[in-house]
């Protein structure tokens, strides 16, 4: 939109889902006295990243990724959740992150990097975790190599990446095995990554880009085309010439 706002989007998805995910992994692994235990202690969530994928965690988080849980949990009296959020501020000091590391039971990637070669949490330091922790990978940076130079590694070094068709990877699952030359992984722990997070609930996914799509498509139409679209026009044909790569030749002033 007209202030750089992408309008087709589910971000909320991304990180509901994902939490979701991790939560239902960690049940499953999670040491005496047990998950669903009152007397257990507040189940800690450290969120790396405050942007709008790692707000939306924190709203997840406490909710357990999923709100019919939540309740289950409220009236059983579970202890709940406890979320810590750390940005760049603290992941710049590997000392304070170590720390925090020990005692947390998910650890949520929602990093924006600048340098993507530099991992944000280096794979020694999962050695620190509990052994029932989860990892969850929501920012899914792809790894990518230039012959033996590391150009792309995900934030939290070491963890496959995930797909619809397996998002779950246990700590002796191949998919470590595969990672590109030069990625350390000896230090494992579940890990939860998928490339498309809203995806996992396709029906409601669309649902929500479907309301999202339907007034640019709807202006498209009733303007004849693509071809019609008036990049200084109405606000859905302001942003659609900015979405449409015949604009980005720098030779309009829409940007």
């Amino acid at each position: 939109d007209d202030i750089g706002k992408r309008l087709i989007e589910n971000l909320r998805a991304v990180s509901w889902n994902g939490i979701e995910v991790a939560f239902q992994v960690l049940k499953e692994h999670y040491p005496s006295p047990g998950f669903e235990d009152p007397n257990r202690l507040p189940i800690k969530v450290t969120v790396m990243g405050a942007g709008a994928v790692g707000t939306f965690a924190v709203q997840a988080a406490i909710r357990y990724g999923n709100q019919d849980i939540w309740h289950q949990m409220a009236t059983i009296g579970a202890t709940g959740v406890q979320v810590t959020v750390v940005d760049y501020d603290v992941t710049n000091h590997p000392q304070i992150l170590q720390q925090i590391l020990k005692y947390t039971d998910i650890l949520v990637d929602a990093t924006q990097r600048v340098d993507l070669s530099v991992p944000v949490i280096r794979n020694e330091w999962i050695a620190l975790m509990r052994p029932h922790a989860v990892l969850l990978d929501l920012s899914v940076d792809p790894y990518e190599t230039d012959g033996e130079t590391i150009i792309s590694t995900k934030g939290i070094e070491g963890i496959p990446q995930g797909s619809l068709d397996q998002y779950v990877f246990a700590p002796d699952d191949p998919a470590f095995d595969r990672l590109p030359a030069g990625v350390h992984n000896t230090a494992r722990r579940h890990v939860v990554s998928c490339y498309s997070w809203p995806g996992i609930y396709p029906r409601e996914c669309m649902d929500v880009y479907g309301k999202q799509l339907s007034p640019v498509m709807h202006m498209i139409a009733n303007k004849g085309g693509v071809d019609k679209i008036d990049p200084n026009g109405a606000f859905f044909e302001r942003a659609a010439a900015r979405a449409s790569l015949r604009y980005w030749n720098g030779n309009h002033n829409h940007r």
